[in-house]
């Protein structure tokens, strides 16, 4: 019984496979989600040989998020300020504090 079990799943997975190769758009952007936060997705896809030409500025822990997000940057946030009253939203109104 398991195995047909089994082998129903691969079929699934196989089928998925060939669905996506065939189907899906190309990824065209360096972070195609939008929210990557190390250098990894600050770099060009597929990345060169030598990653950097040179060392991109690092202001904050999540370099690539802030390239891509600059008005949620950290490193623009004046001292004694929260995060959250920078970012909004209905969701977070509680946290805010």
């Amino acid at each position: 019984m398991f195995s047909f079990v089994l082998g129903a799943s691969t079929l699934v997975f196989l089928w998925n496979v060939y669905r996506t190769w065939r189907h899906a758009p190309l990824v065209t952007v360096d972070d195609p989600w939008g929210w990557g936060c190390s250098l990894e997705w600050a770099t060009s896809c597929p990345p060169p040989r030598h990653n950097f030409v040179s060392l991109p500025p690092i202001r904050s822990e999540r370099p690539a998020f802030d390239l891509h997000h600059p008005e949620l940057a950290i490193a623009d946030l004046p001292v004694g300020k929260n995060i959250l009253d920078k970012v909004g939203g209905p969701n977070l109104e509680g946290l805010k504090k």
